[in-house]
């Protein structure tokens, strides 16, 4: 695998196996929304399905539901979109002016082009598939959406990512874009020394748990993000500590991370 050196420290340049994560979590994503569509056993709400041993269906998508986490693969995807912005910022070299601007253009043609194509499809699928009907095999959230045929304004608002009601798993993609702007900063706080970087995890971790704070999920899940740019650099120092520790102390935080 060929690797880059930044320093003193070198990082990988691609990982197969990475690029293979961040797929399989996209697509655990894909099969969680799919869940999301019809009623079982005539329930409406997924995420409150009685436990009924004598359903088969309910057993399965108790199942499924587990198994195809979505939440927990939508977190996973962006730890590792932080990983993967890692080291598109390392084989830059140094963190100069022109290396953040190449940065941004880069993420800029990779994600506005994406943004663009899901609103023009979401917008074709309104004006000619869509109906305003109630399916009554659907759950209340499918039959949420794809009402009304959209106007000029929304289609921008969509287009520019201000807006994810023409498709709404298109959230991420905001995400993807409001994260890609803050994280030079993340990066940058991730190649400091470790007091840094661990004050930089606590002050994310106390906007993402402030009370009555909400930034269109973004409060939550960049502190997703700065954990993967951390993984490069510093995913063998928390191992290296813990070895250090004496047994009562490792005992401990075993049995809180159990």
């Amino acid at each position: 695998m060929k690797r880059i050196t930044t320093g003193s420290s070198s990082l990988p340049a691609f990982s197969e196996g990475l690029a293979s994560l961040r797929g399989l979590a996209a697509a655990v994503v894909v099969v969680f929304h799919a869940l999301l569509v019809f009623r079982v056993n005539d329930h409406d709400d997924v995420f409150k399905l009685p436990l009924n041993m004598d359903a088969g269906w309910l057993i399965a998508q108790h199942i499924l539901i587990s198994i195809f986490n979505g939440t927990a693969a939508v977190t996973l995807f962006f730890v590792l979109s932080g990983t993967v912005l890692t080291l598109s910022l390392a084989r830059a070299g140094d963190l100069r002016r022109q290396e953040i601007v190449a940065f941004y253009i880069r993420r800029a043609f990779r994600l506005l082009p994406l943004l663009g194509a899901v609103t023009l499809a979401s917008t074709l699928a309104y004006y000619l598939y869509f109906e305003e009907v109630e399916f009554v095999e659907a759950t209340s959230w499918m039959n949420g959406y794809y009402k009304s045929d959209p106007g000029l304004k929304e289609i921008l608002l969509n287009a520019a990512g201000w807006s994810h009601s023409l498709n709404p798993p298109a959230w991420s993609i905001r995400i993807e874009i409001a994260a890609s702007v803050a994280f030079p900063a993340l990066y940058w706080l991730g190649t400091r020394t470790l007091p840094v970087v661990i004050t930089g995890a606590l002050v994310l971790l106390m906007v993402m748990l402030a009370p009555g704070l909400s930034v269109g999920h973004l409060d939550t899940f960049l502190f997703a993000f700065y954990l993967g740019s951390l993984i490069p650099r510093w995913s063998g120092a928390p191992t290296q500590v813990f070895l250090r520790l004496r047994a009562p102390a490792r005992v401990v935080i075993t049995c809180m991370v159990l």
